[in-house]
């Protein structure tokens, strides 16, 4: 077979001079180092962020973790109130309970001191979510490990009625206990209405503290005064309440065993954490017992329209526990708000 010519085989062509490199492409000047741009004009000092006003000053006298009187023991707010009024009328007369600001912490033993009229009682039962503020900027009550804030304000009848018997304990002067209960049915009350499972372990270890184990089966009518203060108290405490309030606890027993109830009544709540609003008219009661201890200035003011006299009674801190107190405010004598 005759050999077939490749047909000029096309030159590969002198590779092609490897086409210059291509000129790196002068480096592409290197851009000018982009005019240092412009040090971002120094983002003006951020205008010294207006020092963060000063934080509030710690509520004057209150700051944080420190009480009024003594060290406090600086547990989470549980209860806020700012501007809070209170109207009331009677015969002609206005009568006006003012509250500037109030701050109770867990655990804390608050006093307000004060005489018969001066709106203390009035109070109670609104702290108590008994009795509604007709006026308040702020009022408050905080629930320490989930976070929650409730407006009292806003509540309806129903949300209070739940957060009186889950979170609130309460003393009355006389103690309060119904009759035909014995001291350990008291007692439990509310912690089965708030399904305790442990409430009779809480009941006794309660009842030893306060040295009444051996009454628990006794009827109140068989309890002498101080026994009966001390089963009230206790009473308040069986649920564990974020706060106890207490109108004039020891009234009906005598000046002893009243310190003996106030040790018992302090001790008790601090180591469960319940904060305790006291009222008491008696300065020589709550003296070293209280964190922080709230009194009512009274004073005549100009009455609304409608009205022939009006008194403002305004509640103060005051720290330390003033020597002297002035109770006997003026015009408060025919009216016991």
């Amino acid at each position: 077979m005759a050999e077939r010519d490749p047909g000029n085989v096309v030159d590969p062509g002198d590779p092609g001079d490897p086409g210059d490199p291509g000129d790196p492409g002068d480096p592409g000047d290197p851009g000018e180092p982009g005019e240092p741009g412009e040090p971002g004009e120094p983002g003006e000092p951020g205008e010294p962020g207006e020092p963060g006003e000063p934080g509030e000053p710690g509520e004057p006298g209150e700051q944080e973790g420190q009480g009024a009187l003594g060290n406090g023991n600086g547990g989470d707010l549980v209860l806020s109130i700012r501007e809070l009024w209170k109207f009331r009328k009677s015969h002609g007369h206005r009568f006006e309970l003012h509250v500037p600001e109030m701050n109770v912490r867990q655990g804390e033993f608050v006093v307000l001191l004060g005489p018969n009229g001066c709106g203390k009682s009035t109070l109670l039962d609104m702290l108590g979510l008994i009795l509604r503020a007709d006026e308040a900027d702020l009022f408050d009550v905080r629930l320490p490990g989930s976070g929650e804030v409730f407006d009292v304000m806003k509540m309806g009848e129903g949300r209070r009625a739940r957060m009186r018997a889950r979170h609130f304990g309460y003393v009355l002067q006389r103690g309060g206990l119904l009759g035909f209960l014995s001291v350990g049915g008291n007692g439990l009350m509310p912690a089965r209405l708030n399904g305790m499972r442990d409430a009779p372990r809480h009941l006794r270890d309660l009842a030893e503290s306060f040295g009444i184990g051996g009454l628990l089966r006794r009827l109140p009518a068989n309890l002498a005064g101080g026994e009966r203060q001390k089963a009230a108290i206790m009473r308040a405490l069986i649920h564990q309440p974020l706060i106890v309030l207490a109108d004039e606890p020891t009234a009906a027993v005598d000046q002893i065993m009243s310190k003996q109830v106030m040790w018992h009544f302090k001790q008790e709540a601090s180591a469960r954490g319940s904060a305790v609003i006291l009222v008491t008219h008696s300065p020589a009661l709550v003296t070293g017992h209280a964190d922080r201890i709230y009194t009512f200035d009274v004073a005549e003011v100009e009455p609304p329209a409608g009205f022939e006299s009006a008194t403002r009674s305004t509640m103060v801190l005051k720290s330390p526990l003033p020597a002297a107190l002035n109770l006997n405010p003026i015009g408060l004598n025919d009216l016991d708000p």
